[in-house]
Protein backbone atom coordinates (compact mmCIF):
# COMPACT_ATOMS: atom_id res chain seq x y z
CA UNK A 1 0.00 0.00 0.00
CA UNK A 2 1.27 3.25 -1.12
CA UNK A 3 2.37 5.66 1.75
CA UNK A 4 0.45 8.93 2.07
CA UNK A 5 3.69 10.83 1.35
CA UNK A 6 3.57 8.71 -2.06
CA UNK A 7 6.73 11.48 -3.19
CA UNK A 8 8.98 9.85 -0.59
CA UNK A 9 7.28 6.78 0.03
CA UNK A 10 7.45 7.03 3.93
CA UNK A 11 5.44 5.75 7.03
CA UNK A 12 7.88 7.31 9.98
CA UNK A 13 8.23 9.75 11.35
CA UNK A 14 12.52 10.57 12.07
CA UNK A 15 13.71 13.63 10.21
CA UNK A 16 12.81 17.44 10.47
CA UNK A 17 11.95 16.69 6.85
CA UNK A 18 9.71 13.81 7.85
CA UNK A 19 7.94 16.06 10.50
CA UNK A 20 7.45 19.06 7.78
CA UNK A 21 6.39 17.12 5.51
CA UNK A 22 3.57 15.60 7.54
CA UNK A 23 2.64 18.90 8.82
CA UNK A 24 2.08 19.95 5.24
CA UNK A 25 -0.35 16.85 4.28
CA UNK A 26 -2.43 16.97 7.35
CA UNK A 27 -3.09 20.99 6.68
CA UNK A 28 -4.17 20.39 3.08
CA UNK A 29 -6.48 17.50 4.08
CA UNK A 30 -7.59 18.94 7.05
CA UNK A 31 -8.66 22.29 4.86
CA UNK A 32 -10.18 20.14 1.95
CA UNK A 33 -12.12 18.53 4.75
CA UNK A 34 -10.90 15.07 3.97
CA UNK A 35 -12.48 13.34 7.27
CA UNK A 36 -11.63 10.04 5.53
CA UNK A 37 -8.07 10.73 5.01
CA UNK A 38 -7.64 12.26 8.65
CA UNK A 39 -9.15 10.01 10.71
CA UNK A 40 -7.51 6.79 8.46
CA UNK A 41 -5.36 4.68 10.66
CA UNK A 42 -1.75 5.97 8.70
CA UNK A 43 -2.55 9.13 9.56
CA UNK A 44 -3.55 8.75 13.39
CA UNK A 45 0.34 6.87 13.77
CA UNK A 46 1.78 9.25 11.89
CA UNK A 47 0.44 12.36 14.70
CA UNK A 48 2.06 10.31 17.26
CA UNK A 49 5.24 10.06 16.08
CA UNK A 50 5.20 13.78 15.04
CA UNK A 51 4.31 14.64 18.23
CA UNK A 52 6.88 12.20 20.06
CA UNK A 53 9.72 13.37 17.81
CA UNK A 54 8.43 17.35 18.17
CA UNK A 55 8.58 16.96 22.12
CA UNK A 56 12.01 15.24 22.31
CA UNK A 57 13.76 17.00 19.34
CA UNK A 58 11.23 19.63 18.29
CA UNK A 59 11.29 23.35 18.76
CA UNK A 60 8.53 25.35 20.78
CA UNK A 61 7.13 26.56 17.90
CA UNK A 62 7.31 23.00 16.27
CA UNK A 63 5.34 21.76 19.23
CA UNK A 64 2.73 23.50 19.26
CA UNK A 65 2.26 22.75 15.61
CA UNK A 66 2.03 19.48 15.84
CA UNK A 67 -0.58 20.38 19.19
CA UNK A 68 -2.87 21.76 16.94
CA UNK A 69 -3.00 19.17 14.41
CA UNK A 70 -3.67 17.37 17.06
CA UNK A 71 -6.85 18.96 18.06
CA UNK A 72 -8.05 19.57 14.73
CA UNK A 73 -7.89 15.59 14.51
CA UNK A 74 -9.86 14.90 17.83
CA UNK A 75 -12.70 17.39 16.50
CA UNK A 76 -12.80 15.42 13.54
CA UNK A 77 -13.28 12.05 15.91
CA UNK A 78 -15.62 14.14 18.07
CA UNK A 79 -13.34 13.62 21.28
CA UNK A 80 -14.86 16.71 22.82
CA UNK A 81 -13.81 16.22 26.14
CA UNK A 82 -9.94 15.55 24.92
CA UNK A 83 -10.36 18.57 22.71
CA UNK A 84 -11.77 21.08 25.54
CA UNK A 85 -9.11 19.92 27.90
CA UNK A 86 -6.31 20.19 25.33
CA UNK A 87 -7.43 23.46 24.31
CA UNK A 88 -8.14 25.12 27.23
CA UNK A 89 -4.50 23.66 28.44
CA UNK A 90 -3.15 25.53 25.47
CA UNK A 91 -4.84 28.74 26.02
CA UNK A 92 -3.29 29.15 29.44
CA UNK A 93 -0.30 30.45 27.83
CA UNK A 94 -0.73 34.50 26.87
CA UNK A 95 1.46 34.06 23.99
CA UNK A 96 -0.21 30.82 22.48
CA UNK A 97 -3.60 32.89 23.09
CA UNK A 98 -2.43 35.56 20.91
CA UNK A 99 -1.30 33.25 17.93
CA UNK A 100 -3.20 33.58 14.62
CA UNK A 101 -3.17 29.18 14.08
CA UNK A 102 -5.37 29.73 17.60
CA UNK A 103 -8.27 30.77 15.57
CA UNK A 104 -8.62 27.51 13.93
CA UNK A 105 -7.88 25.77 17.13
CA UNK A 106 -11.03 27.87 18.73
CA UNK A 107 -12.95 26.98 16.12
CA UNK A 108 -12.55 22.95 17.09
CA UNK A 109 -13.11 23.98 20.62
CA UNK A 110 -16.65 25.87 19.90
CA UNK A 111 -17.55 22.79 18.18
CA UNK A 112 -16.60 20.92 21.11
CA UNK A 113 -18.35 22.93 23.66
CA UNK A 114 -21.19 22.89 21.57
CA UNK A 115 -22.16 19.62 21.20
CA UNK A 116 -21.28 18.85 25.24
CA UNK A 117 -23.92 21.99 25.84
CA UNK A 118 -21.09 24.26 27.51
CA UNK A 119 -22.93 27.21 26.05
CA UNK A 120 -21.13 30.26 29.01
CA UNK A 121 -17.71 28.29 28.14
CA UNK A 122 -18.76 29.17 24.37
CA UNK A 123 -19.37 32.45 24.74
CA UNK A 124 -15.95 33.24 26.24
CA UNK A 125 -14.72 31.05 23.54
CA UNK A 126 -16.39 33.04 20.95
CA UNK A 127 -14.73 36.80 22.59
CA UNK A 128 -11.49 35.54 21.97
CA UNK A 129 -11.93 33.62 18.74
CA UNK A 130 -13.59 37.29 17.03
CA UNK A 131 -10.70 39.21 19.21
CA UNK A 132 -8.35 37.43 17.08
CA UNK A 133 -10.06 37.95 13.87
CA UNK A 134 -9.72 41.22 14.31
CA UNK A 135 -6.11 41.33 15.36
CA UNK A 136 -4.65 39.18 12.52
CA UNK A 137 -6.94 40.89 9.92
CA UNK A 138 -8.90 37.63 8.92
CA UNK A 139 -12.47 38.52 7.22
CA UNK A 140 -15.10 37.23 9.18
CA UNK A 141 -19.14 38.24 8.02
CA UNK A 142 -20.88 39.82 10.81
CA UNK A 143 -23.82 38.39 10.85
CA UNK A 144 -21.77 35.33 11.72
CA UNK A 145 -20.47 36.98 14.30
CA UNK A 146 -23.50 38.32 15.85
CA UNK A 147 -25.76 34.46 14.88
CA UNK A 148 -22.47 32.97 17.10
CA UNK A 149 -23.04 34.33 19.92
CA UNK A 150 -27.16 34.70 19.39
CA UNK A 151 -27.33 30.93 19.24
CA UNK A 152 -25.29 30.70 22.70
CA UNK A 153 -27.46 32.98 24.65
CA UNK A 154 -30.55 31.05 23.22
CA UNK A 155 -29.25 27.83 23.86
CA UNK A 156 -28.84 29.54 27.70
CA UNK A 157 -32.51 30.56 27.34
CA UNK A 158 -31.55 34.26 28.01
CA UNK A 159 -33.90 35.06 24.76
CA UNK A 160 -33.63 38.61 25.98
CA UNK A 161 -29.84 39.34 24.99
CA UNK A 162 -30.43 36.11 22.35
CA UNK A 163 -32.98 38.36 20.33
CA UNK A 164 -30.79 41.50 20.55
CA UNK A 165 -27.72 39.50 18.55
CA UNK A 166 -30.23 38.06 16.55
CA UNK A 167 -31.51 41.67 15.27
CA UNK A 168 -27.91 42.51 14.52
CA UNK A 169 -27.21 39.48 12.36
CA UNK A 170 -29.86 40.49 10.33
CA UNK A 171 -28.74 44.17 9.50
CA UNK A 172 -25.50 42.12 8.73
CA UNK A 173 -27.17 40.42 6.21
CA UNK A 174 -28.86 43.14 5.06
CA UNK A 175 -25.52 45.01 4.92
CA UNK A 176 -24.52 42.21 3.19
CA UNK A 177 -27.33 41.71 0.38
CA UNK A 178 -28.47 38.24 1.89
CA UNK A 179 -31.95 37.70 1.83
CA UNK A 180 -32.49 34.46 2.66
CA UNK A 181 -30.19 34.77 5.77
CA UNK A 182 -32.07 38.05 6.47
CA UNK A 183 -35.51 36.12 6.67
CA UNK A 184 -33.35 33.54 8.98
CA UNK A 185 -32.53 36.39 11.29
CA UNK A 186 -36.19 37.50 11.53
CA UNK A 187 -37.59 33.91 11.83
CA UNK A 188 -34.68 33.81 14.81
CA UNK A 189 -36.23 36.51 16.17
CA UNK A 190 -39.69 35.50 15.85
CA UNK A 191 -39.05 32.34 18.14
CA UNK A 192 -37.23 34.86 21.05
CA UNK A 193 -40.46 36.04 21.36
CA UNK A 194 -42.28 32.39 21.55
CA UNK A 195 -40.29 31.89 24.45
CA UNK A 196 -41.19 35.17 25.78
CA UNK A 197 -44.77 34.50 25.19
CA UNK A 198 -45.30 37.54 23.38
CA UNK A 199 -47.05 35.91 20.78
CA UNK A 200 -48.18 38.67 18.35
CA UNK A 201 -44.63 40.11 18.61
CA UNK A 202 -43.44 36.17 17.32
CA UNK A 203 -46.33 36.04 15.11
CA UNK A 204 -44.98 39.91 13.51
CA UNK A 205 -41.81 38.48 12.58
CA UNK A 206 -42.57 35.17 11.86
CA UNK A 207 -44.58 36.49 8.61
CA UNK A 208 -42.02 38.93 7.94
CA UNK A 209 -39.64 36.32 7.35
CA UNK A 210 -42.14 34.32 5.14
CA UNK A 211 -42.67 38.30 3.10
CA UNK A 212 -39.09 38.35 2.77
CA UNK A 213 -39.08 34.93 1.23
CA UNK A 214 -42.12 35.35 -1.31
CA UNK A 215 -40.27 39.09 -2.48
CA UNK A 216 -36.83 38.42 -2.42
CA UNK A 217 -36.10 34.20 -3.03
CA UNK A 218 -36.87 31.94 -5.77
CA UNK A 219 -40.02 29.94 -4.77
CA UNK A 220 -38.43 26.03 -4.89
CA UNK A 221 -35.06 27.55 -2.86
CA UNK A 222 -37.39 29.08 -0.37
CA UNK A 223 -40.20 26.38 0.00
CA UNK A 224 -38.20 24.18 2.61
CA UNK A 225 -37.21 26.61 4.76
CA UNK A 226 -41.03 28.30 4.60
CA UNK A 227 -42.20 25.47 5.98
CA UNK A 228 -40.27 25.52 8.83
CA UNK A 229 -41.54 29.06 9.49
CA UNK A 230 -45.14 28.36 8.74
CA UNK A 231 -45.35 25.31 11.44
CA UNK A 232 -43.66 28.30 14.05
CA UNK A 233 -46.88 30.20 13.27
CA UNK A 234 -48.35 26.80 13.75
CA UNK A 235 -46.78 26.57 17.00
CA UNK A 236 -48.28 30.07 18.32
CA UNK A 237 -52.14 28.93 17.17
CA UNK A 238 -51.70 26.41 19.07
CA UNK A 239 -50.88 28.00 22.43
CA UNK A 240 -53.93 30.01 21.55
CA UNK A 241 -55.72 27.20 21.51
CA UNK A 242 -56.81 27.21 17.69
CA UNK A 243 -56.39 23.64 16.52
CA UNK A 244 -58.08 23.90 14.02
CA UNK A 245 -56.11 27.15 12.40
CA UNK A 246 -52.78 24.66 13.35
CA UNK A 247 -53.51 21.05 12.12
CA UNK A 248 -53.38 22.03 8.64
CA UNK A 249 -50.05 23.53 8.41
CA UNK A 250 -48.70 21.02 10.63
CA UNK A 251 -50.25 18.24 8.07
CA UNK A 252 -48.76 19.69 5.85
CA UNK A 253 -45.36 20.18 6.91
CA UNK A 254 -45.65 15.89 7.53
CA UNK A 255 -46.70 15.72 3.76
CA UNK A 256 -43.88 18.16 2.53
CA UNK A 257 -41.20 16.07 5.09
CA UNK A 258 -42.22 13.00 3.75
CA UNK A 259 -41.67 13.70 0.21
CA UNK A 260 -38.49 14.80 1.13
CA UNK A 261 -37.68 11.95 3.07
CA UNK A 262 -36.15 14.09 5.65
CA UNK A 263 -36.64 12.23 8.68
CA UNK A 264 -35.62 14.40 11.18
CA UNK A 265 -38.23 16.93 10.39
CA UNK A 266 -40.80 13.90 9.57
CA UNK A 267 -39.89 13.32 12.97
CA UNK A 268 -40.67 16.41 14.45
CA UNK A 269 -43.81 16.71 12.34
CA UNK A 270 -45.55 13.61 13.80
CA UNK A 271 -45.04 14.67 17.21
CA UNK A 272 -46.20 18.10 16.86
CA UNK A 273 -49.15 16.71 14.70
CA UNK A 274 -49.78 13.54 17.63
CA UNK A 275 -48.87 17.19 20.15
CA UNK A 276 -52.65 18.55 18.53
CA UNK A 277 -54.45 15.86 18.68
CA UNK A 278 -53.73 14.71 21.90
CA UNK A 279 -55.10 18.70 22.98
CA UNK A 280 -58.01 18.16 21.14
CA UNK A 281 -58.55 15.21 23.12
CA UNK A 282 -58.60 12.99 20.14
CA UNK A 283 -56.37 10.32 21.73
CA UNK A 284 -56.44 7.43 19.31
CA UNK A 285 -55.29 9.58 16.15
CA UNK A 286 -53.11 10.94 18.44
CA UNK A 287 -51.39 7.60 19.06
CA UNK A 288 -51.44 6.92 15.52
CA UNK A 289 -49.22 9.68 14.82
CA UNK A 290 -46.99 9.34 18.22
CA UNK A 291 -46.12 5.40 16.76
CA UNK A 292 -44.84 7.08 13.54
CA UNK A 293 -42.49 9.30 15.74
CA UNK A 294 -40.66 6.58 16.89
CA UNK A 295 -40.40 5.22 13.75
CA UNK A 296 -38.19 7.86 11.92
CA UNK A 297 -36.08 8.46 15.23
CA UNK A 298 -34.97 5.11 14.89
CA UNK A 299 -32.97 6.55 11.46
CA UNK A 300 -32.35 10.40 12.89
CA UNK A 301 -31.89 10.26 17.13
CA UNK A 302 -32.98 13.37 18.43
CA UNK A 303 -32.88 12.04 22.38
CA UNK A 304 -34.40 15.33 23.53
CA UNK A 305 -37.54 15.01 21.02
CA UNK A 306 -37.87 10.95 22.22
CA UNK A 307 -38.02 11.86 25.97
CA UNK A 308 -41.10 14.68 24.33
CA UNK A 309 -42.63 11.97 22.56
CA UNK A 310 -42.57 9.04 25.58
CA UNK A 311 -44.06 11.29 27.70
CA UNK A 312 -46.45 12.15 25.22
CA UNK A 313 -47.45 9.25 24.30
CA UNK A 314 -47.92 7.72 28.39
CA UNK A 315 -50.11 11.04 28.50
CA UNK A 316 -52.24 9.65 25.67
CA UNK A 317 -52.94 6.05 27.10
CA UNK A 318 -54.24 7.80 30.03
CA UNK A 319 -56.95 9.67 28.30
CA UNK A 320 -57.64 6.32 27.01
CA UNK A 321 -57.66 4.71 30.07
CA UNK A 322 -54.74 2.34 29.32
CA UNK A 323 -53.62 3.13 32.96
CA UNK A 324 -51.08 0.03 32.55
CA UNK A 325 -49.49 0.87 29.20
CA UNK A 326 -49.41 4.76 30.73
CA UNK A 327 -47.36 3.60 33.81
CA UNK A 328 -45.30 1.30 31.56
CA UNK A 329 -44.22 4.33 29.10
CA UNK A 330 -44.44 7.09 31.74
CA UNK A 331 -41.80 4.70 33.87
CA UNK A 332 -39.80 4.30 30.89
CA UNK A 333 -40.03 8.26 30.19
CA UNK A 334 -38.73 9.03 33.55
CA UNK A 335 -35.58 6.21 33.38
CA UNK A 336 -34.89 7.76 29.29
CA UNK A 337 -35.11 11.29 31.06
CA UNK A 338 -32.50 10.50 33.74
CA UNK A 339 -30.10 8.25 31.59
CA UNK A 340 -29.74 11.85 29.27
CA UNK A 341 -28.93 13.45 32.73
CA UNK A 342 -26.74 10.70 33.52
CA UNK A 343 -24.75 11.41 30.30
CA UNK A 344 -24.35 15.03 30.80
CA UNK A 345 -23.01 14.93 35.15
CA UNK A 346 -20.99 11.77 32.95
CA UNK A 347 -19.11 14.35 30.99
CA UNK A 348 -18.80 16.98 33.41
CA UNK A 349 -16.86 14.45 35.83
CA UNK A 350 -14.73 13.42 32.67
CA UNK A 351 -13.89 16.47 31.65
CA UNK A 352 -12.48 17.26 34.89
CA UNK A 353 -10.82 14.19 35.19
CA UNK A 354 -8.71 14.74 32.19
CA UNK A 355 -8.21 18.29 32.55
CA UNK A 356 -6.33 17.03 35.68
CA UNK A 357 -4.94 14.49 34.18
CA UNK A 358 -3.62 16.75 31.17
CA UNK A 359 -2.10 19.40 33.46
CA UNK A 360 -0.48 16.69 35.51
CA UNK A 361 1.10 15.15 32.69
CA UNK A 362 2.28 18.71 30.88
CA UNK A 363 3.67 19.44 34.36
CA UNK A 364 5.94 16.66 35.01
Amino acid sequence: MCSIFAFQKQDQITTKKDFENFVTYFKKIDKENKTEDIVATTTKNLLYQSLDWAENRGTEDQKLTIKLLEISYLNKLKKDIEVINKAEFLLKSTKVAELKDVVYMLQDLNQAYSRTEQYNNLLNSYTLYHNLLLKHNIPSRKSSKNNRIALAYYRLRNYEKAKKYFIERGKGFIEENDYFGYSSANNDIGLCFFKMNQLDSAKFYFEKAIAILDDKIDFKRAIGFRKVIEENIASIWVEKGNYNKALPILLGEVNFSRKQQDFKRMAHAYHEVANVYYLKHEPKIALKYIDSIFIYLEKDNNPNLKEESLFLKGKTFLKLNLFNKADEVLIAAEKYKDSLELVKLENQYLIAAVKFETEKKELE
